[in-house]
């Protein structure tokens, strides 16, 4: 239950932990993973306006893209609808993890 817990303006722990990625990619990375696992909705929820877990991620990713791949891969198995958004997709290619979004069934233009 605590994965869903959202005591800071809405975030949740992964929105959190993906900020400070820069500096601690285990935790990040410990904290995606046991998001996927026990509260998979978390990469459907969006705070600050429109930020999914993917937009901290994609904003806050280091020269290391394995969290970043990890919570592109996630939020395709989880919330494949964030990937309508024509602007999200293209950020993830220019991330250099276009391939993920052809593995997720959907025309490079949005569903």
């Amino acid at each position: 239950a605590a994965f869903a817990r959202t005591p800071y303006h809405g975030r949740l722990p992964m929105h959190t932990a993906l900020l400070s990625q820069e500096s601690h990619p285990a935790v990040a990375l410990r904290v995606v993973e046991l998001t996927a696992q026990h509260f998979p909705a978390g990469f459907g929820r969006a705070v600050q306006g429109a930020s999914l877990p993917l937009h901290f991620a994609l904003r806050h990713q280091t020269a290391d893209a394995t969290v970043l791949r990890r919570v592109v891969e996630l939020t395709a198995a989880h919330h494949p609808a964030a990937f309508d958004d024509a602007g999200l997709r293209a950020s993830v290619t220019e991330a250099g993890l276009g391939a993920l979004l052809e593995a997720d069934g959907r025309p490079e233009g949005g569903g």
